[in-house]
């Protein structure tokens, strides 16, 4: 696969996608020298304590709010100061250590740190590799489109020490990460002042630049209503009509503006994913989006990327489409081996074969392949059963849900996903946040074993 690869200054970055000949270059280039947007680490862990867990979040997060035009930041492990790969300590996989070093943990693991502790969460994407026997890693850190990606949750010991607090801003400059003072609160504000400039300018030259035939349809508008909307309309007897407007929390227009700008981010730069954050906002308001095929193929990549199987996004494309998006996704470990969940209810055993003998990135040895590819004409039951998460309800204050699928018609698993991106939204407990994205993969994969 082709990646794109920016320069700016004397350095080249890369897009989400590395190998390690990416990797070795970028460390090469950079010969120890770290910029704000980097970050070199000899060894990484990042649980076991609070203090550890709030280093890492503060260290994402001080990545993310950098004012940079990147698109990806770097966190480089195995590395000193000098630039070189001295490699991370023996036993750094190890899931049971009493302090977890970040390449014990799965990618979406990680990302459901940073979402629980960070708004906007950036997208995480976790590259390992071996050079003359010495393991490095690079762990890609997406900017946040709307900065400043802010803490939304505190971190106390038992004793009431604060490790992190809510509503904390950390930016990293130069080598280090600080807590921003006033001058750098007043340039994210600047930097987003700019932002919506922008983005009012495109609006208005799209206005201007509509054709005659276009602007004469407007005329031929008629009120809808039963239709709930943000925006409505109604026409007296005279034929003139009234504009009202109701602005919410998490309007239409707004949604719709935010899904509009993530695919002008995927237009630029084809490896572009919408954030978990983001893409739980779009799935609890599914219904009010109106879906074209670049909506569709980048909502059920970035679902992919984030381990959900996006089955909701693809129900709404015409069946060739959903087809297309299945056999030809980026060869990325947590898309291609999610993907082939999928590809086992449509029954595509062509396509599941060919990734496993193309894809270097799903050589992954958790991914069970065998077992996978014996659920091909398996029940349904089964297939859930190996396939989905070991989740039979999920709670979380008045919301209680029995994940009874068979209880459940099609509509009502489409309402129940959108539901469960509804709780995830407002829930503040790591563990109730992973269950409900457990509960929404397992949804989606109950009206998948019902579409395909």
């Amino acid at each position: 696969m082709d990646r794109d690869r920016y320069k700016s200054g004397n350095f080249l970055y890369f897009s989400t996608f590395m190998n390690k000949e990416e990797a070795l270059e970028l460390i090469d280039r950079l010969g120890g020298d770290e910029q704000a947007w980097v970050d070199l680490k000899s060894d990484y862990y990042i649980k076991g304590n609070l203090y550890l867990e709030a280093e890492f979040v503060k260290d994402v997060q001080s990545l993310a709010n950098v004012l940079d035009a990147r698109e990806d930041r770097y966190l480089l492990i195995g590395c000193d100061e000098d630039g070189g790969v001295v490699g991370v300590s023996e036993g750094a996989e190890d899931e049971d250590a009493d302090t977890r070093h970040l390449l014990s943990f799965e990618a979406d693991d990680l990302q459901d740190i940073i979402d629980s502790r960070l708004s906007p969460g950036p997208q995480l994407s976790l590259h390992s590799f071996v050079e003359d026997g010495s393991k490095f890693a690079v762990l890609v850190v997406n900017r946040v489109k709307k900065p400043p990606c802010v803490t939304t949750s505190k971190l106390e010991d038992d004793e009431g020490s604060v490790e992190l607090r809510e509503n904390e801003i950390w930016v990293r400059k130069s080598s280090g990460k600080k807590e921003v003072d006033r001058d750098e609160f007043e340039s994210i504000v600047e930097y987003r002042i700019e932002q919506e400039r922008a983005s009012l300018m495109r609006g208005i030259r799209r206005v201007v630049e509509l054709d005659p035939e276009s602007i004469a349809t407007i005329g031929d508008l008629e009120p809808n209503e039963k239709a709930e909307a943000d925006i409505t309309f109604s026409i007296d007897e005279e034929g003139d009509y009234t504009v009202s407007s109701e602005v919410t929390r998490d309007s239409f227009t707004k949604l719709s503006h935010d899904l509009e700008a993530d695919i002008h981010r995927r237009d630029s730069n084809p490896e572009h994913y919408t954030s978990l954050y983001d893409l739980m906002r779009y799935y609890a308001g599914y219904d009010k989006l109106g879906l074209d095929d670049d909506a569709v193929r980048l909502l059920a990549e970035s679902a992919l990327k984030n381990w959900i199987p996006g089955i909701l996004w693809l129900d709404q494309a015409e069946p060739d489409q959903a087809t297309e998006v299945l056999q030809t996704v980026p060869d990325e470990h947590s898309i291609r081996t999610t993907v082939c969940k999928l590809l086992v209810l449509t029954g595509d055993r062509d396509t599941f074969d060919r990734y496993l003998s193309e894809s270097s990135s799903i050589s992954n040895p958790r991914f069970d392949a065998d077992n996978y590819r014996e659920q091909f004409g398996q029940s349904v039951d089964s297939q859930l059963d190996v396939m989905g998460k070991n989740l039979d309800r999920v709670e979380y204050e008045d919301f209680d849900l029995e994940l009874d699928y068979e209880s459940f018609d099609d509509d009502e698993l489409r309402t129940l996903i959108s539901e469960v991106a509804s709780v995830w939204l407002e829930c503040d407990d790591d563990d109730t946040c992973k269950d409900l994205k457990y509960a929404l993969v397992n949804l989606e994969l109950a009206l998948g074993t019902r579409i395909f």
